[in-house]
């Protein structure tokens, strides 16, 4: 019966290393699902082969099958190669706590090991991510601008055109029925018809009175005709009248190209006329630029300059819980200069991170427009656009958790192992002391024994 200890903690010590061994597969198999995890996109959470691979290799992942390696072979040294009890009698409990203190810091020292290589390259992940995203946000308000500057060109180049082929044109043309006016009605009509958003495209005297006109907007309105009639001392021979409200049952918005024209050979004295196109920026590209390229709540494009001591949005933000349509209603004062779409205004184009009209938290990117004061300005929520790398953090998060908890696991089957290991040399010398003891006495008493018979016999 002596020896059925010995062998009950015999086994506890197999069976111990037994459940370390599988505790390391189950470590590495937790490691390489993590590893799975972190190389995928975080918008879409699709990973691939070449991406792991390529991952499995990278500085972080070796750093990380470092840490556990030291780890397993600690823990294959300790099981099998640690130093024996050499007087259990005295040193049983003594040891034990030093082995528990060495377990205890070495979980320690590969808890923060492998903590820190998760936090440092979670954070590399999501810096990453964040410049990813800004580099986006930029190309977004690059290809909006570019998209505005496109048609500004087109309305320019072609009020241009039409101001060239009139200057070739003799001036009377301009003012009687017949051949001559028949070839403006055409040519006025193909520019009036180049673009769903021309309103209107005129000829006018410099004092404002139309020689001819076609379209809704035959007749520019009040702040287009000051403009015209501005260029009798003006030497500026191109102007875009910006984008303006013209009155009426429902406010409109609208903007003019200005061309003055010297018709004729040029022989006689100066007979200046003035080639106005007019169109509605809101039928086709106020519409365009506000519209974002994927579907993502909490972004938006704005179109936005400055009036005065205000910031005025050309386009209306759609992110306002109460959404102003009305042209131009949305003003805010320059004083709040943190907001992106003044910092686009004071400081130009570039990526930025801060408190939006709403106080949310928002990244955004802006890009100004060529011939007028424009800016367009793009952003995106933070908590919309970190969502992705937020979820994926939360999955990393709960890998390396799992490989602590597996971690601590396997310590505590080391200190078990050993523990048993202990105990099972313990009992082994308790039994041979006792053995020796008992071989002890049983000398003794047959010592005795001899005495009293030697002793009667020489009586």
């Amino acid at each position: 019966m002596a020896h059925i200890p010995t062998v009950r903690q015999s086994l506890d010590v197999l069976r111990a290393r037994g459940l370390f061994v599988l505790a390391c597969v189950v470590f590495v198999a937790i490691g390489l699902a993590a590893a799975w995890v972190a190389p995928s996109d975080p918008a879409s959470g699709v990973s691939s082969l070449r991406l792991y691979l390529a991952f499995l290799a990278s500085p972080w992942m070796l750093l990380g099958f470092a840490v556990a390696a030291v780890f397993i072979v600690f823990g294959v040294w300790f099981l099998r190669f640690s130093k024996p009890l050499t007087d259990p009698a005295t040193a049983f409990d003594e040891k034990l706590r030093q082995d528990g203190r060495l377990l205890a810091l070495v979980l320690v020292a590969f808890v923060l090991s492998l903590s820190g290589v998760g936090y440092l390259f979670i954070n590399e992940t999501r810096a990453h991510f964040r410049d990813e995203e800004l580099r986006a946000q930029a190309a977004i308000a690059r290809l909006r601008a570019q998209q505005v500057d496109r048609w500004l060109l087109q309305h320019t180049m072609d009020t241009q055109a039409l101001a060239q082929t009139i200057k070739t044109l003799p001036l009377n043309a301009l003012a009687i029925e017949g051949e001559g006016r028949q070839i403006l009605d055409v040519l006025l009509g193909g520019v009036l018809a180049g673009t769903p958003d021309r309103t209107g495209v005129s000829v006018l005297t410099p004092d404002g009175k139309v020689l001819i006109g076609l379209g809704e907007d035959a007749t520019p309105d009040a702040e287009t005709l000051k403009a015209v009639m501005a260029l009798k001392t003006s030497a500026m021979r191109f102007q875009i009248i910006d984008v303006h409200q013209v009155g009426g049952p429902k406010p409109l918005l609208r903007m003019a190209f200005v061309v003055p024209v010297d018709p004729g050979d040029g022989t006689g004295p100066p007979k200046m006329v003035v080639v106005v196109l007019t169109v509605d920026p809101t039928r086709e590209l106020f519409r365009q630029v506000a519209t974002w390229p994927t579907d993502s709540p909490g972004s938006e494009v704005v179109l936005v300059r400055r009036d005065g001591d205000d910031l005025i949005y050309l386009t209306a933000p759609s992110l306002l819980d109460n959404k102003q349509t009305a042209p131009l209603s949305h003003r805010l004062p320059m004083t709040r200069t943190g907001l992106p779409e003044a910092q686009a205004i004071l400081h130009g184009d570039a990526v930025r991170e801060g408190l939006d009209y709403r106080g949310v938290h928002v990244f955004s990117a802006s890009h100004h427009v060529t011939g007028v004061p424009w800016f367009v300005v793009a952003k995106t929520d933070v908590s919309a656009l970190m969502a992705p790398i937020w979820d994926k953090t939360l999955s990393l998060a709960l890998a390396v958790l799992a490989i602590i908890l597996v971690t601590v696991f396997m310590v505590l089957l080391l200190w078990r192992g050993q523990r048993a290991s202990y105990l099972s040399f313990r009992d082994l010398q308790i039994e041979e002391r006792a053995a020796l003891a008992k071989h002890f006495e049983e000398l003794v008493r047959f010592t005795r024994t001899q005495g009293k018979t030697t002793e009667a016999a020489d009586h």
